[in-house]
């Protein structure tokens, strides 16, 4: 069994929480396993299942509030942790295309089906962090953009894509 031992603190006090984390790989050692127990066993006598689950609906509340306060949604979270994907350019009309996905054959899928005008793929390449990536690439030609992620590129503007995306 996987166990984390923590404390929590509030105001620089020792709050004495404990959270259980299952499939953590850090174990508690026996004196902190002692104090577990004592604690539990304590909490056993102290409080009901009702007054437990009351204080938990209550602690997840605040929590939610917590990480409100400091703009820490879920969302937010797993758009700043990084992962890998693709980063593309794709031409349609007289339009491009920059955009990212994990899944490039689906996208491209997408884009042939939904398109009367055809699509052309001017580039790919799967990068790490290419959520930043695309970012980064859509504030470089944000002077050209048309609509959304569509922008008027000249020659030089998609030698500049490419030079970006290759040194990364």
């Amino acid at each position: 069994m996987q166990l984390l031992f923590e404390n929590e603190y509030k105001n620089g006090e020792k709050t004495g929480i404990i959270y259980f984390m299952p499939n953590h790989d850090i174990l508690p050692i026996y004196a902190e396993i002692d104090v577990i127990i004592n604690r539990l066993k304590k909490l056993k006598k102290e409080m009901t299942d009702k007054e437990i689950k009351l204080h938990n609906k209550k602690r997840y509340k605040e929590m939610s509030q917590e990480m409100s306060r400091m703009n820490m949604s879920a969302k937010t979270l797993k758009s700043k942790t990084l992962k890998s994907g693709y980063v593309y350019l794709l031409k349609s009309n007289n339009l491009y295309k920059i955009g990212r996905t994990t899944s490039f054959k689906s996208r491209m899928k997408k884009y042939t089906t939904e398109n009367p005008f055809g699509i052309k793929l001017i580039l790919q390449k799967k990068v790490d962090d290419y959520i930043g990536i695309e970012k980064k690439l859509l504030d470089k030609f944000k002077e050209k953009q048309v609509r959304g992620e569509w922008f008027k590129l000249n020659k030089g503007d998609i030698k500049e894509f490419k030079k970006m995306v290759n040194e990364i």
